[in-house]
């Protein structure tokens, strides 16, 4: 069912503390999740784990503070560490050869730049709209909260403005063909330049990660010996808590 005020704990009062508890209930139900014999579950398992995760934070937090927070510490140093290398937990507890790394880079390299005329021809169709209404919005200086609605707004009016304009260039220009070129590329450039960019963020985070591990093979070893350090706390906090408030029931009873 839905979290409840009182799945979270009383114990929790400021937004910074809420922050941390976010994170190390985000951490720990992936922990668990990569540890899952069902290496894909459903939206729905994972929203229960998390529910379950959070349920036990809130019940922990007032009456086993201390190893709730020598966890939390863990496991922010845990989650730093693997930004720095830019891997998931499942990634790295896999082995990499030398082999396999190289030809990963190498097939994932090619395919960015096969593909980089065409995303720069997406890039290039949107990137002076782009400019333009993020211009407009800075000279506007709305409210943060209304920030993404005034973004919206320009945009309905600012790009269609923009591609008309690079519509009568490409017909003053190249005639006929560029402008019925033009148009037919013009959406599904936009969308294969926004995939190739998130291609290229994701190679270049699994690339770092992967050369983190072959000139530093200790490194592996640590993040691998911390993970399970970490889920040894967490299958030993878990027992604390009762079956009741996991399932949802009020946690304020001891």
């Amino acid at each position: 069912g839905p979290l409840r005020d009182d799945d979270v704990g009383p114990a929790i009062k400021s937004l910074d503390q809420f922050r941390q508890m976010l994170r190390l209930v985000h951490v720990v139900t992936a922990l668990l999740g990569e540890e899952s014999v069902v290496a894909d579950l459903d939206l729905a398992a994972r929203a229960k784990r998390s529910q379950q995760v959070m349920r036990a934070y809130g019940y922990l937090v007032s009456r086993r503070p201390e190893p709730l927070e020598a966890l939390r510490i863990q496991v922010e140093q845990y989650a730093d560490d693997l930004d720095l290398v830019g891997m998931t937990g499942r990634q790295f507890a896999q082995t990499y050869p030398a082999r396999v790394v190289w030809r990963y880079t190498i097939r994932e390299g090619l395919h960015l730049l096969l593909g980089l005329p065409l995303a720069l021809w997406g890039l290039g169709n949107h990137l002076i709209p782009y400019q333009i209404t993020a211009m407009a919005v800075r000279l506007i200086a709305p409210p943060p909260a209304a920030e993404a609605t005034y973004k919206l707004s320009a945009a309905l009016v600012l790009y269609p403005l923009c591609w008309a304009g690079q519509g009568w260039l490409a017909w003053r220009f190249g005639g006929g063909w560029l402008l019925a070129l033009f148009l037919a590329s013009l959406i599904p450039t936009g969308f294969f330049a926004l995939t190739w960019q998130e291609r290229l963020w994701r190679f270049r985070r699994e690339a770092r990660g992967y050369f983190h591990f072959l000139g530093n093979r200790d490194l592996r070893h640590r993040l691998i010996k911390r993970r399970r350090a970490i889920l040894e706390e967490v299958n030993a906090l878990s027992r604390l808590v009762p079956e009741s408030v996991l399932e949802g029931a009020a946690n304020g009873q001891s």
